[in-house]
């Protein structure tokens, strides 16, 4: 998926087309912080200690398809918490 969004993003930047990959860590279904913080896999697996939400992720999403993102190309942006190795 990564050397895709790559290869991609070198044929189509000429046209203003920009494309990236989000890799995304463990989501709560939770949408409220506090109950992610301590939902058992996240809260050992991340270094801040919980999960991510879908907002978090969608935030993400949003920004990068908005006009203030035009610059980032090419690039897989992970949003994991500072996930630890396994």
């Amino acid at each position: 998926g990564i050397a895709m969004t790559k290869a991609l993003a070198k044929e189509v930047a000429n046209k203003g087309v920009t494309v990236n990959c989000i890799s995304p860590g463990s989501v709560s279904y939770a949408d409220d912080i506090d109950a992610v913080q301590h939902d058992g896999f996240g809260y050992q697996a991340t270094y801040i200690q919980r999960s991510g939400s879908h907002r978090e992720n969608a935030n993400l999403i949003c920004f990068l398809s908005s006009d203030d993102a035009d610059y980032i190309v090419g690039q897989n942006i992970q949003i994991d918490g500072c996930r630890k190795q396994q």
